[in-house]
Order: structure tokens, then sequence, then C-alpha cells
């Protein structure tokens, strides 16, 4: 059975990380809001994250699965209660 687990990710980098858990086939979702951005020449909307540095993703619970998500580019940690065991 799948748990969703909150994985810290480094800064800016919630994007790329989302990224390549999909391409790993990991279930991601990652929650972001649209602002207008205005540079000197132009103004566009960028897509910023609703919780900077987190994603939420959904896995087995099972060592293997946590160290293939950690391997991930970007990724620092599964946040925990416990020291070592992420908390659903």
């Amino acid at each position: 059975m799948k748990n969703w687990y909150v994985l810290y990710v480094k800064s800016r980098h919630e994007f790329v990380a989302h990224n390549e858990l999909i391409k790993k086939d990991v279930e991601t979702f990652l929650p972001a809001v649209k602002r207008l951005r205005q540079w000197k020449d132009r103004k566009k909307w960028v897509d910023f994250p609703l919780f900077p540095g987190y994603l939420f993703i959904n896995i087995n619970p099972s060592p293997e699965s946590f160290v293939s998500v950690l391997k991930t580019r970007g990724a620092i940690n599964l946040l925990s209660t416990e020291p070592g065991h992420p908390t659903p």
C-alpha cells in the first residue's frame, strides 16, 4: 500500500525534482501558482511552488523506494518525526 510523503528539496529545485521523479514513474504532487513577473522589457506569467522547498510523493514504504527517491537530483531528505523513519 502506497503512502504520501513530503520530500524536502534544494532551494529552487522543486520543478527539477518533480520532473526527475516523473521520469522514474513516481507519483508526485507539486501545487503551483502563477504570478505575473515584470522585467524592464516585458511581463510574463511564471509558475511558483505553493510550498517552496517541498514536494509530495506517493510511494511504497520500503527502503528501496526511499533510496530511489533520495537519489533524485535536487532531493535532500524525507520529512520525519523519528530520524531514519519517514512519516507518511
